[in-house]
Parts: C-alpha cells; sequence; structure tokens
C-alpha cells in the first residue's frame, strides 16, 4: 500500500495536539481517519478524508504509538519523497524508499488505554464563540517570550469584556480585549504549553468555544471546525 508520508506526519501531530499527548492510536479506513485521545489537559477528536493510507474496501487498520515525537517525526524525517511504499506486520509499520526502510514499532491498544477518549461530547454548554483572526493571532506572537516564561496563560470576563492575558494579579502582564461578553467575570489558566501546541494546529476557520464552572473556577476552551472534523478541547488548570 501507499502512505502520503506529509499528511501522516500531519495527523500525527493533530491527534496528539502538538505533541502534548504521549501515545496516539489512528484509525483508517478506506475512506475515513479516526482519532480520540486524551492528555493531561487536552483533548483530540478528529474524523477526517482518509487521503494519507491506501486501503481496500473492507481494510481496517489501527496504528498505536507511544511518544510519537520520539518513535516516529523524526523516523519520517529520513525519507525524503512524499507518496512511498508501506508495509503492516504485527509489530511495524514499514516504509521503504529510495533504499532506505523505515521500521516504525507498533504498540498494543492496552499500552495507551489511559489515552484513549470515549468520543463523546461533553454535555456542558459552551456559551461564547469567538472566530478566529489576525489580531488573537498577532497577540500570540507578540507575547511569546513573556508567556513561555510564566509558564502559563489566562483568559478573563472582566466588565463585559473578553481578554487574552499573560500573568496573574502578582505579576506584570499583558492584557489584549479581544471581544464582548455580558455574563458574569471570571478566569481561566491553561498551561502555555499545551495552549501553544494546540493554538499551532488552528486557522481562521476554527471557532473558539468557551465554558465557565462557577462552582469550581474551572472551565474548557474549545476548538472547532464548522463540520465538526476536527475538535480539540483545552482543560484549564487550578
Amino acid at each position: 500500500m501507499k502512505i502520503d508520508l506529509r499528511k501522516f506526519e500531519e495527523i500525527v501531530k493533530k491527534g496528539t495536539v502538538g505533541y502534548s499527548i504521549d501515545g496516539l492510536m489512528v484509525k483508517f479506513t478506506k475512506n475515513t481517519v479516526q482519532i480520540s485521545m486524551k492528555g493531561i489537559d487536552v483533548i483530540s477528536v478528529i474524523k477526517v478524508k482518509n487521503d494519507i493510507l491506501s486501503l481496500k474496501k473492507d481494510d481496517e487498520v489501527e496504528l498505536c504509538f507511544i511518544k510519537p515525537i520520539e518513535n516516529v517525526l523524526p523516523y519520517l524525517d529520513v525519507i525524503r519523497n512524499n507518496s512511498v511504499d508501506a508495509v503492516l506486520s504485527d509489530k511495524h509499520l514499514s516504509i521503504t524508499d529510495s533504499g532506505y526502510e523505515v521500521k516504525l514499532l507498533l504498540y498494543h491498544q492496552e499500552s495507551i488505554k489511559h489515552l484513549l477518549f470515549d468520543n463523546k461530547k461533553p454535555n456542558i454548554d459552551f456559551n461564547i464563540d469567538i472566530q478566529l483572526n489576525k489580531e488573537l493571532y498577532d497577540y500570540i506572537d507578540r507575547t511569546k517570550r513573556i508567556n513561555a516564561r510564566l509558564q502559563n496563560l489566562y483568559i478573563c470576563c472582566e466588565k463585559e469584556k473578553l481578554f487574552l492575558q499573560s500573568g496573574d494579579e502578582d505579576t506584570s502582564k499583558v492584557k489584549y480585549n479581544f471581544s464582548e461578553y455580558k455574563g458574569e467575570d471570571w478566569v481561566l489558566k491553561f498551561g502555555y504549553r499545551s495552549f501553544i501546541s494546540l493554538w499551532g494546529l488552528l486557522n481562521d476557520n476554527f471557532t473558539l468555544s468557551f465554558h465557565y464552572n462557577s462552582d469550581r473556577a474551572l472551565g474548557i476552551m474549545k476548538a472547532s471546525l464548522p463540520d465538526d472534523t476536527e475538535t480539540y478541547y483545552l482543560l484549564s488548570k487550578v
């Protein structure tokens, strides 16, 4: 069978939310690619067209990897061509091209069972929807050095305005008002690495939605495409 390596690399990155999740299971059929994974503070739910692995009508392939950033990504870089031959065995996905053979070690589903997400959408209301735009990207770009040092990024509602914010009340900070929202004041704290890993997967077609639980002072940010082919969740920190 044939495999499109660049698209395979892309789906591995998306499924692990920019390698924030330490394992991955990808399910292929002739027509679809499905992923449902969870990490410490991120979740990926993906169902897209299979233009990665050439399969026959009734074929189903399940690939499981541990730490793809170490055990998959560097090995894919060895192969220079894009569309190449692949052979699947019980233990390896073997990729060959121009005399090179890369054998990616496969793991049993039990090895990453704790990282599998049950694919049920959370039964909660996401009552704030924000379309991504260049201004939001500009804020993230301008504040990279600040936020990386502080390790957290905040999204808050204050006096009916929504802000992206670096730092809390005990630090220096940069705030950016990116939308209006009529509701109670709240603050959500997200791990910067996970936020940026997710941010790197998004584009202007994504919508950001937010849920805040006032009883627990915690919340969720959801990033989704209109057709629900890709949905990501980022969980806030205490």
